[in-house]
């Protein structure tokens, strides 16, 4: 058996639900709960039917894999049905987004509002809790805390050994390249004081060591699921269809305005509508020689607007706007301020950032758009404040607004996107970006071509990385 860290087990924790999803990561951390004394229950998150489309997707094969898993650690197997609140507090700002041609994050939103908060509720029977009904309370499972596979900590311990009155910080785990504070960081320090997070002292290389040594090799082996869950194999523009009406426009030059082509159906068995596309992706253009990469969408006309150059300022951004900050903690970091850390993708590193708190959008737009003292209307992004239902949060430390100008430029940040927050290893919130300030914008003309992505994307070979098992 593999050598592993032992805690002692905090007072009045027993039993402990973990999240199966089928994948080695929340596999091994069951394994890792059960090893220090707590009594496990596997919980299988039921998110999508797929039924409903008439389509298969990797929820048969995710469940059998969980139950395998169960199987395996000798764990009670359980499952719970979240498809209707998934659809309410998820998928559906996901589509609003999609239609304005914003990129949305449904992993923000599904940890936020179902895995770390009705979830929560339902399991430790948090019925005051807004958004639980009476069947959300009825079930079987009974447990103390919580537990996932996220590769995150927080300042109570990964076992919860330190819990105390005090509010929970969340941390970056000991794998900076698969950290996942950027997933959570809109979550509550409510229901984050009630999570174990068995995996955060770990490297992914030992995770799956820990695997193949309890006889869990076909899970270790498991390619990682990317990419939205419930789209399966199915091409993404194959899948949106069924959700947004289909939306004729052009593709135009981003300087000149000329038209290159139209994204219609008969075109490069491309559909309509600029939710297909999504800022610095490279657009298929059949009538024009390319390549082209998508500079600017225009939500009322449907329009593309292209450029050849993948260096062209107008790609290249270093200040943004965002809807309400949403803070894990009840009290938020002093602002303005000038050595926040600001992440918008999971796996860069993040960069350092000035921020300043704005008492609505136009003020936080206005604050970092240089056409401001020219009174032009520019598109701030107040759509996007429509798109997510947060009924089933309660007393939330939400807000300012904020203007935030990075210290190095950015490739393609876009309006829909995240922002997560951190003071050093500790993440402090986020907040949904509603539009971008591009070099071209400032007054850049030339390429941009200082850019190299590699300075940004951690790898193992880079990163700062520390195990506590070996």
């Amino acid at each position: 058996m593999p050598s592993v860290f032992f805690i002692h087990m905090p007072s009045l924790i027993r039993s402990v639900a973990c999240a199966i999803s089928g994948g080695v990561d929340s596999a091994v951390s069951a394994y890792l709960l059960k090893k220090n004394g707590f009594n496990v229950i596997g919980v299988f998150m039921t998110n999508w039917d797929p039924l409903n489309e008439g389509v298969s997707c990797s929820l048969s094969s995710d469940r059998d894999d969980a139950k395998l898993v169960c199987e395996r650690l000798d764990i009670p197997f359980r499952e719970l049905n979240f498809v209707r609140e998934y659809w309410i507090y998820v998928f559906q700002p996901l589509l609003r987004c999609y239609e304005y041609g914003s990129t949305p994050n449904p992993d923000v939103l599904c940890n936020r509002f179902i895995k770390f908060n009705l979830l929560t509720a339902k399991l430790l029977r948090l019925s005051k809790c807004a958004g639980v009904t009476k069947d959300a309370v009825e079930n079987d499972i009974r447990v103390d805390a919580l537990a996932t596979g996220h590769y995150c900590q927080t300042s109570f311990g990964n076992f919860l050994q330190y819990r105390s009155e005090k509010e929970p910080h969340l941390l970056r785990s000991a794998d900076c390249v698969k950290d996942q504070t950027f997933w959570l960081s809109t979550i509550s320090h409510r229901h984050l004081r009630h999570f174990m997070f068995p995996i955060g002292g770990l490297l992914k290389p030992t995770v799956k060591k820990i695997a193949a040594e309890i006889g869990l090799q076909a899970i270790a082996a498991r390619r990682e699921s990317m990419g939205m869950c419930f789209i399966g194999k199915r091409r993404f523009s194959d899948f949106i269809e069924s959700y947004l009406t289909p939306k004729a426009g052009l593709f135009k030059e981003f300087l000149t305005g000329i038209v290159l082509d139209e994204h219609r159906e008969c075109v490069a068995r491309y559909s309509t509508g600029i939710h297909h596309y999504t800022l610095g992706q490279r657009a298929n253009i059949t009538r024009a020689n390319g390549p082209f990469y998508i500079a600017q969408m225009d939500f009322h006309t449907q329009d593309i607007y292209v450029v050849r150059d993948p260096y062209h300022p107008c790609l290249f951004m270093r200040k943004c706007w965002t809807a309400p900050a949403v803070w894990i903690n009840s009290s938020p970091p002093n602002l303005p301020s000038n050595d926040v850390q600001f992440q918008w993708q999971n796996k860069w590193r993040s960069v350092t950032c000035k921020i300043e708190p704005h008492d609505n959008l136009v003020e936080a737009a206005m604050s970092v758009h240089p056409y401001a003292d020219k009174k032009i209307s520019i598109p701030i992004g107040d759509h996007l404040l429509q798109t997510m239902d947060t009924d089933c949060e309660a007393d939330r430390c939400i807000g300012p607004y904020l203007s935030i100008i990075l210290d190095e430029p950015m490739r393609c940040i876009a309006s829909g996107q995240w922002a997560a927050l951190y003071a050093g290893n500790r993440c402090l919130g986020g907040a949904m970006i509603c539009g971008s300030v591009s070099l071209w914008d400032e007054g850049r003309e030339s390429s941009y071509t200082e850019w190299d992505y590699t300075h940004y994307e951690l790898d193992y070979n880079t990163a700062n990385t520390k195990s506590v098992i070996n």
